[in-house]
């Protein structure tokens, strides 16, 4: 039943644009199911696989699609991107399984003060000024391209990541982690 309710909320935010707007990353954006995931991969013959398992193939393989891939918490695929070694990442939600973000993870950048400075650039034409944050010791660039969704990007050594997150999704998970805390404390309540 749960279940059920949280396949009918993330279905109404996806099927009313008004009341969502996904970000968006290539062919993917957020609210997706993963069924349309499943379609757009073979259609693009992208090697998507459930995070976790390790494979060499080069295109859609339907033998990838089994029932761990159905449950798991983040798809991916390699790619090469800007001429580099890239991992896609989509990050599902629980047992709806709708894609709550994307993340790229881009590799072997020698030049981190070029790549920095060039992709702050594509990404500002793209969707306005960015924010720079501090995180720990790596700069952090946050585009808010309007008010539910964000991206940020981080450029550490050889590697660089760029996070497209839905904040309506993120706030409805959060809103439902509450309250499953909240059954799970009232549960037990006769008890102390």
């Amino acid at each position: 039943m749960k279940g059920c309710f949280l396949i009918l909320s993330f279905s109404f935010l996806v099927l009313f644009p008004s009341d969502s707007s996904a970000i968006k990353f290539d062919i993917w954006e957020t609210g997706m199911s993963i069924n349309e995931v499943v379609s757009l991969a073979r259609q693009h013959d992208i090697p998507i696989a459930g995070d976790g398992i390790v494979h060499g193939y080069k295109k859609f393989n339907p033998k990838l699609i089994d029932e761990k891939f159905y449950k798991a918490s983040a798809l991916y695929y390699r790619t090469i991107m800007s001429g580099r070694n890239s991992t896609v990442y989509l990050r599902l939600t629980g047992d709806s399984k709708f894609v709550r973000e994307i993340e790229v993870r881009l590799f072997a950048i020698k030049d981190r003060e070029l790549f920095t400075k060039e992709m702050v650039g594509i990404l500002s034409k793209k969707y306005g000024r960015s924010k720079e944050l501090r995180e720990t010791v790596f700069r952090v660039y946050e585009w808010r391209p309007d008010k539910s969704s964000t991206i940020l990007m981080r450029a550490w050594s050889a590697e660089a990541s760029i996070t497209y997150t839905d904040l309506k999704i993120k706030e409805y998970l959060e809103k439902q982690r509450i309250e499953k805390d909240k059954r799970s404390i009232k549960k037990d309540a006769e008890k102390f």
